[in-house]
């Protein structure tokens, strides 16, 4: 939309506009510099004003802390619970996923390296002795892989093909739900809250009993039963996420009832907290919720692979959040009630490993420590680096997230629980960058082992041998790697996590740099070779490049013979 001038507006004529000036081409790196400091400009005025504001602090402090398929050790986790106590946490929101204990109907679906009972109850002590408050997390709606992929609950499955989402019209459904309710609660009997998912349920209103249904009702009336059974069988509150609920007008969730029986959590990673969930979405749920919470991430929130997190955006998410705190609190009767960092450690049940929790230290600590004091500058590296045991004299620059994004420059020089892992971590990915460089120079930028000449054993054997010359250096380091990787995560995560991050991590480039090497091997057994054109390729036949030209006859021609004296005639 053209915005009008206030002359305009106001109902004046407009004076007459001045002439055009010719166009000009329009200088490309000048219009970057004018975005870029105009961008600079933004920022400096946020910070400005951030700067005037009182900081703002949550309530509650929470960390999340999610064990699926991958559990750190029992002790592990009682070394990080005082640093967590330490930088201002207050509680512990645990996703125990596979890796609870369950028994009897639910026992298949446990983990065959699941934490024993007395290990939880040993985690939830050392949790109590820090000052920690537990809040238990579990599944009851979407994300039920766990349940779902197993033989013995398929059929409850929303649709036969996807086993992440629980038909909400059947009892035997909400029987499941119950007992896994029951069974993680009779270990968490003094938790004030019971966190109930309910995220990204994709798929509803789908199978015979529901598909007469409207997805909304479907939703808020599953929701609103667990919650009513959570609430009268346990007598804690229930929170829920809350995406499948920003785009259901107030007066809906008003008619379920959801605002007496759930806090809902609203979550979002990204740096723009407001592109995700806008203003809309605050004073929809403040008409119908008298509080709500809120959730940034400290890693798990920008690539289903990464091996460490972006520390700088994930401190962007945590202040932007205080900020959309700051200003929406006030819309609901008691505000927000905290602020969860979470910790993801899969994007879902059958997803690979994403940042194990000792490469994330860093940035939870200072994700923490921000939402801990409403900001983040120098004035907290005495705390933060008490806490994380960084050796640093108080002269000595605070380190530069733009220069450093991960933090290896400065926090390899700390002594937090796994830093040795953390600083594999950096070495790792030199090392993985160095092993594609290898990969890519030997496979398409040189000219002597591409896939062509691979497929059609077809090269300069001398040239191999210059092409594959890096290959034992890089499969030495690849080797050294898996046995470098067993020694940083010892005592960290239990042996099945650490077999699975290898084989994610390493091994495939190390399949990938043998079987280079071996088919260099293979081109370098031959030593006879066709005559171009070579044959082409049969595939190619569907585009029309299977046209085979015959090779014209050899024609046998007759010589000449001029006869002696003969005229000139030719000789038959």
């Amino acid at each position: 939309m053209v915005q009008q001038s206030d002359t305009v507006a106001a109902g004046r004529p407009a004076p007459a506009a001045a002439a055009a000036p010719p166009d000009e081409p329009l200088d490309r790196a000048q219009v970057e510099q004018t975005q870029r400091q105009r961008q600079q400009q933004q920022e400096d005025e946020e910070r400005e004003r951030r700067a005037s504001e009182p900081p703002y602090v949550p309530q509650r402090r929470v960390v999340h802390v999610d064990l699926k398929g991958a559990p750190p050790t029992v002790e592990y986790l009682a070394r990080m619970f005082p640093i967590i106590s330490r930088l201002g946490g207050t509680d512990l929101m645990i996703e125990w996923e596979d890796m609870f204990p369950f028994s009897g109907a639910l026992r298949s679906a446990a983990a065959r390296n699941h934490y024993s009972r007395a290990e939880v109850r040993r985690i939830l002590a050392e949790a109590r002795r820090n000052g920690l408050q537990v809040i238990p997390l579990v599944q009851t709606f979407g994300h039920l892989e766990l349940f779902l992929k197993l033989e013995p609950f398929a059929h409850l499955r929303e649709t036969p093909a996807q086993p992440a989402a629980l038909c909400p019209s059947r009892n035997e459904s909400h029987r499941l739900v119950e007992l896994i309710v029951d069974q993680v609660m009779e270990m968490h009997k003094d938790a004030p809250y019971l966190h109930i998912g309910c995220d990204e349920v994709y798929q509803m209103g789908l199978c015979r009993l529901c598909q007469h249904r409207l997805r909304d009702e479907l939703y808020l009336e599953h929701v609103a039963r667990v919650a009513r059974y959570v609430r009268r069988r346990h007598a804690v509150t229930p929170l829920i996420w809350d995406d499948m609920m920003r785009h259901i007008p107030a007066e809906a969730l008003r008619r379920s009832g959801l605002g007496q029986l759930v806090e809902p959590m609203v979550w979002v990673y990204a740096e723009d907290v407001y592109r995700f969930a806008g203003r809309h979405v605050y004073e929809a749920f403040a008409e119908v919720f008298p509080r709500v919470w809120a959730a940034s991430a400290y890693k798990g929130a920008f690539g289903e692979t990464l091996v460490v997190p972006p520390l700088r955006r994930h401190l962007d998410n945590t202040l932007n959040w205080l900020d959309v705190m700051r200003q929406e609190g006030p819309k609901f009767t008691d505000g927000f009630r905290g602020l969860v960092l979470t910790g993801w450690q899969r994007y879902d049940h059958f997803a690979v490993l994403c940042e194990l929790l000792p490469a994330a230290v860093p940035s939870l600590a200072i994700g923490l420590v921000t939402a801990s004091n409403g900001f983040f500058n120098s004035s907290l590296r005495k705390p933060l680096y008490e806490a994380l045991h960084c050796r640093a004299a108080d002269d000595d620059p605070f380190f530069d997230l733009e220069e450093d994004p991960e933090g290896f420059s400065f926090f390899s020089f700390c002594r937090f629980p796994g830093v040795a892992f953390y600083k594999y971590v950096g070495r790792y990915k030199n090392m993985i960058t160095q092993t594609e460089e290898f990969l890519k120079t030997a496979g398409e930028s040189k000219g002597w082992m591409t896939e062509y000449n691979v497929n059609r054993n077809y090269t300069n054997p001398f040239r191999v041998d210059e092409v594959l010359e890096m290959f034992y250096g890089t499969k030495y380091s690849l080797t050294s790697a898996i046995g470098s990787a067993k020694a940083a995560l010892k005592g960290v995560m239990d042996r099945f996590t650490v077999a699975e991050w290898v084989e994610q991590k390493i091994y495939p480039y190390l399949q990938r740099v043998e079987r280079l090497f071996e088919q260099g091997q293979a081109l370098k057994r031959r030593s006879a070779w066709l005559r171009r054109p070579l044959p082409m390729l049969q595939a190619l036949a569907q585009y029309g490049l299977n046209v085979t030209e015959a090779e014209p006859p050899t024609v046998t021609r007759r010589r000449r013979h001029v006869r002696p004296g003969g005229g000139g005639q030719h000789g038959t």
